[in-house]
């Protein structure tokens, strides 16, 4: 196909794209000047992937001559491909950005925080964030094949696509102008991996201080298999038990650690997005902790209503009552509620509705499940009395709290 048969192709198939889904393309030459391009915010969208050191490396990849998927830590997902012409590559044709899953605007603020961006910067990103489209990956798959037929008449399966992430590609620039090599980022990530594990063994609570310090740990995978999300996954999987374990070598007693590393790792294996994985990890670093710390403090609380206490946390979605909680630990009902309020202030039914809505808190936040399912999930009886507890330790009512975490932008969530 001659060179401006092949451009005008290309045109109305960024038209029709646009027109189906709402996603924008252009067209780059090899000067890295824009040829052309279809939807809004391109200039925006350009200079953010022109940041992240995406272009940079795409122009240094002229020889991949297939699709190129592209993916970032906020769930964007771009895909281009180098036009050859005579045995030169001519021009980068480029795709997205899309969301390929539903992405509410509270995740996405978590995830601008995580990145470091200001307010300012995050207000006037999720503008622009609005205007994404969501295109499940099948469909943008198929987008892929059809684009490289047109380039080269060959069928393409998604398998034979060469996948980037991102964040690595941004933290490969940031080396590169720091004098950074691999080597030392390897070295510096596991100096702060340490620096984690030992705030984990120690209950310090300034451990958010030395991740923001030490966050290049936290910066790309471990792992590449050319799925970010599993890639994610598998990570989170490998932090989670060096995690669970410095916990456990911090006095926390075994099976509580390993019952805590069965629920993390759960919810790891049922994350849908990056940005879901994000929330976790933060989750389980500020649980693990948080308990850790408590066990320093309580030297003066027997060890029977430590136990107790744990017991609660671990088992939340079960059926929890004072008096099968008394039989386990060799008490009366009576005798055990007392005990339990005098070395630690606090009702025995109370603590258990506080460690159910603690848990609630993280399932509103995380899941679709409905305030109904959630209830019943964490034996509160009715929804009616689920809501009356939640807003007497929250404050707010569950589908307020949901609300204020963006989730009603998602609309397959349920709050009947």
């Amino acid at each position: 196909m001659k060179e401006q048969e092949l451009l005008r192709s290309l045109k109305i198939f960024s038209r029709q794209i646009h027109c189906a889904t709402g996603m924008s393309s252009w067209l780059i030459n090899s000067e890295e000047n824009n040829c052309f391009h279809v939807g809004k915010y391109q200039k925006d969208f350009f200079n953010y992937l022109d940041y992240n050191g995406t272009i940079n490396s795409l122009f240094n990849d002229t020889d991949i001559q297939r699709p190129i998927v592209m993916s970032d830590r906020l769930d964007l997902t771009w895909v281009a491909e180098w036009i050859v012409l005579d045995g030169e590559a001519r021009y980068l044709f480029v795709m997205g950005p899309v969301f390929l899953n539903q992405v509410s605007l509270g995740e996405l603020d978590i995830q601008l925080q995580y990145m470091h961006q200001s307010i300012e910067d995050i207000s006037s990103a999720n503008e622009l964030l609005k205007s994404i489209p969501i295109v499940n990956r099948e469909v943008l798959n198929q987008y892929a094949q059809m684009l490289n037929f047109l380039f080269t008449e060959e069928s393409i399966q998604p398998s034979s696509f060469c996948y980037h992430n991102v964040i690595k590609l941004k933290k490969e620039k940031v080396q590169e102008q720091n004098g950074h090599t691999t080597e030392d980022d390897a070295e510096l990530r596991m100096r702060g991996e340490q620096l984690i594990l030992g705030a984990i063994r120690q209950g310090n609570m300034n451990y958010r201080q030395i991740l923001d310090e030490q966050c290049r740990f936290s910066n790309g995978l471990l792992v590449s298999s050319g799925t970010p999300l599993r890639d994610g996954k598998d990570t989170l999987l490998i932090f989670c038990s060096l995690c669970v374990r410095a916990a456990m070598e911090g006095g926390m007693p075994a099976a509580v650690a390993q019952q805590l590393q069965v629920n993390y790792l759960d919810e790891i294996e049922a994350a849908t997005m990056l940005s879901v994985l994000t929330t976790i990890s933060q989750r389980m670093l500020q649980d693990l902790v948080t308990r850790m710390q408590k066990y320093r403090q309580k030297s003066d609380i027997s060890a029977s209503v430590i136990k107790c206490c744990d017991y609660i946390q671990v088992n939340v979605q079960g059926e929890l009552s004072i008096s099968d909680l008394a039989e386990q630990f060799g008490y009366t009902k009576y005798y055990f509620a007392k005990k339990f309020y005098s070395e630690t202030h606090i009702h025995l039914s109370d603590y258990i509705n506080q460690a159910r809505v603690q848990h609630a808190q993280v399932l509103l936040t995380t899941s679709r499940q409905s305030i109904q399912d959630i209830s019943e999930k964490l034996n509160f009886g009715t929804r009616n009395y689920f809501s009356k507890i939640f807003h007497q330790i929250v404050g707010v009512t569950p589908v307020e709290y949901r609300d204020r975490q963006g989730h009603l932008n998602n609309r397959s969530i349920e709050n009947v």
